[in-house]
């Protein structure tokens, strides 16, 4: 058995401490995270082709969960979407292009 001082002793000791707290700590908070309810929010796409498949995947991988949020994903044409927005019916749009010449003819919308 190898001589162990008392300082190489104590660091075993308190190496092994840190770990049990860092391991309690990791498995009480996961259930308390997991208890949060999760935001809805709408958000409106305005085609079903392959522009829109980051929002689809970020669904389905569950990156938005991940984020505390709910999507419900809306297909509405840009225009719809818009008045929608400006209403307080959507909680965001997918159509950049169409939010940005709106925001220039001066809706109040953020990008």
């Amino acid at each position: 058995m190898a001589n162990i001082n008392g300082l190489e002793l104590v660091k075993m000791i308190s190496l092994q401490i840190l770990a049990l707290f860092a391991s309690v700590f990791v498995l009480v908070s996961e259930p308390a995270r997991a208890q949060i309810p999760l935001q809805k929010v709408r958000i409106a796409y305005s085609s079903s082709g392959v522009n829109y498949i980051d929002l689809f995947l970020g669904k389905e991988k569950g990156y938005f969960r991940e984020e505390g949020l709910e999507p419900q994903l809306i297909q509405m044409s840009s225009n719809i979407a818009i008045t929608a927005n400006i209403a307080g019916e959507l909680d965001g749009q997918a159509a950049i292009g169409s939010a940005i010449r709106a925001i220039q003819r001066g809706a109040p919308l953020r990008v």
